[in-house]
């Protein structure tokens, strides 16, 4: 009996205390904010709901932590805990589009989880600037909450230590991850070459990867300094950025792109490399084979990427000659820089070049998120192919957007002529901003206009019988 008693009074104290905040001027201490007319304490399950804006400032704040049992954040709730706050709980649920804005502050509990599942695009998730979160799980569900972390220093953000000279932790015995990681610095703080930051300790299980960062990729840029991703650093289960150059250089004279000796590292570029051919580089070329960059940039060089495949992961900048030559490219972002820069797409066939298939049969096909045009076009004919009237080369195909234009290229102009055949592009082609050129016969290019002219002389003829009719009708008169 007296053990029932316990347990009645434990959940009737639990009940008693589960608060909804209804205020209005953001301050967590004041106790009118709450539906219960009490601050939260270790006991309290919070709830903040609709567009509620909470702020715990420790200049306002009783002598000690922060302590909640549970606390929810639904709707599009923001939570923000300013510089030196020290905040407990059992569990913390970000749910729908709220937001956990955390500057410089000690965090710890039982379980933090972002249950966010929507399609909507924001900055909702969870913001640590220079923020230490120590928990038993933590669990990202969905794929859509950004979680945002923040480098101010070399040293990682413990209890106590937070703030400037550090950078911002997740630990946790066990770690599943998803939604969108996003890096950014603070204080004036800017990552060098060597640099290493554990933002994420798992101390015994670590399940999945952020959605929009895969092992080795580039998931922030400074200057010239990239941030790469592995999830097996640490004692192998933790989550590691690394900060290397950014740039490879070809200094080599051979051509040949899988020389290491033709690069200025010594070592062939990957996927987290921001690849630079300068001026008076001879030509490379590419066969038969995948080239994964961060980006590349060429001034007033050949790059010839024959039945091959290029992958640019990162920030594309490539100028001057750019020659695709019936091959498959993807990138992410491309862009053409100034009106000198000459792109080449080569038509080998009427089937668009994909991961498996280029060369003979095949035409020239880059795919990018995004694209900026610029430079001037080059269409060139492989393999004796010659297009026939009606056939389409889809060579840009644009997922996001397309901005610019080839130089003195307007939509519908002819680009290239062979054997009696036009071919004309447009930039609304496919799905409405993709780069399409249509062959079209030279004769029957030609008969389109006779029909206009011809109305033309006819409007001129009508014209002429009317006024002669008036005259006539003028004579009659007299």
């Amino acid at each position: 009996m007296k053990k029932i008693a316990i347990i009645l009074l434990v959940l009737f104290t639990h009940w008693a205390f589960a608060a909804t905040y209804i205020g209005t001027d953001s301050n967590w201490f004041n106790p009118n904010n709450w539906d219960t007319g009490m601050l939260p304490d270790a006991t309290t399950d919070i709830v903040l709901n609709g567009n509620s804006q909470v702020l715990i400032d420790p200049a306002l704040s009783p002598t000690g932590p922060v302590m909640v049992h549970n606390i929810a954040l639904n709707n599009s709730a923001v939570l923000t805990l300013m510089d030196g706050s020290v905040f407990q709980y059992n569990q913390l649920d970000v749910n729908d589009t709220a937001l956990l804005d955390a500057h410089s502050s000690q965090m710890s509990g039982d379980q933090l989880q972002l249950n966010t599942n929507t399609a909507a695009a924001g900055s909702f998730g969870i913001f640590f600037n220079p923020t230490t979160n120590d928990t038993r799980s933590i669990k990202i569900i969905a794929k859509t909450p950004r979680v945002t972390m923040f480098l101010g220093g070399l040293i990682a953000a413990s209890p106590g230590n937070t703030g400037m000279g550090h950078y911002a932790t997740l630990l946790a015995d066990d770690v599943e991850l998803n939604g969108q990681l996003h890096i950014e610095t603070i204080y004036g703080f800017t990552p060098s070459v060597g640099d290493t930051f554990q933002i994420v300790t798992a101390r015994n299980s670590l399940i999945g990867t952020f959605d929009n960062a895969r092992e080795g990729d580039v998931v922030a840029r400074f200057g010239q300094v990239n941030l790469v991703i592995s999830y097996t650093g640490g004692d192998g289960n933790d989550v590691v950025l690394s900060a290397v150059s950014d740039t490879s250089t070809f200094i080599g004279t051979d051509g040949d792109w899988f020389n290491p000796n033709n690069w200025d590292t010594g070592t062939v570029p990957g996927r987290s490399d921001a690849v630079v051919i300068p001026t008076g580089t001879p030509p490379i070329f590419v066969t038969n084979a995948t080239v994964d960059v961060g980006s590349m940039d060429m001034d007033d060089t050949d790059f010839n990427l024959s039945n091959g495949v290029v992958h640019i992961f990162g920030w594309g900048s490539v100028r001057s000659f750019r020659k695709f030559n019936p091959s498959f490219v993807q990138a992410q972002e491309m862009t053409m820089v100034g009106d000198e820069g000459t792109t080449a797409f080569g038509l080998g066939g009427t089937a668009p070049a994909s991961n498996n298939n280029q060369g003979p049969g095949f035409y020239a096909n880059v795919q990018t998120n995004n694209i900026q045009l610029a430079g001037s076009l080059q269409i060139l004919f492989m393999y004796g192919f010659v297009p026939q009237d009606g056939d389409v080369f889809q060579i840009i195909t644009v997922d996001g957007q397309l901005t610019g234009s080839f130089f003195g290229v307007n939509e519908g102009d002819i680009v290239a002529q062979i054997n009696g055949v036009d071919l004309r592009l447009s930039y609304t082609g496919g799905d409405g901003n993709d780069v399409v050129l249509t062959a079209v016969n030279s004769i029957a290019g030609i008969a389109a206009v006779i029909p206009t002219l011809n109305s033309l002389m006819l409007l001129v003829l009508m014209g002429l019988v009317l006024v002669v009719g008036l005259l006539g009708q003028r004579e009659t008169v007299n």
